[in-house]
């Protein structure tokens, strides 16, 4: 589970896949690998800010037990409850300590 202490686990009872895409020189998407990561994915409206400094709703946020460095270009499936289960990701936090990068939390649309 990484750096997020083992006892904490029942905290992220979800789990989400990612990957980002890439492209050949002729811009299709190639095959990709994807990783799975535990969260706790919830449906709770807060406004984020995006790259460019608008200031827009998220609907869907998810906490996730690490830090692997998602972006805003990485591909998230999130779990069926959610619909729909590949949103677009406004926003990452990512939350440190004296210790570096600990977890991250992702912002949908």
């Amino acid at each position: 589970m990484g750096p997020i202490v083992s006892l904490l686990a029942d905290l992220f009872p979800d789990s989400v896949t990612y990957e980002l895409p890439t492209f050949d020189g002729m811009g299709k998407e190639t095959d990709t690998s994807t990783s799975t990561i535990r969260a706790q994915v919830a449906g709770i409206t807060k406004r984020v800010r995006l790259e460019d400094g608008q200031i827009v709703t998220s609907n869907v946020q998810a906490i996730l037990a690490g830090a692997p460095g998602i972006t805003v270009n990485h591909v998230v499936t999130l779990p069926a409850r959610f619909t729909p289960r590949k949103p677009k990701i406004l926003s990452v936090e990512q939350h440190t300590d004296e210790g570096g990068a600990h977890h991250e939390t992702l912002y949908f649309a």
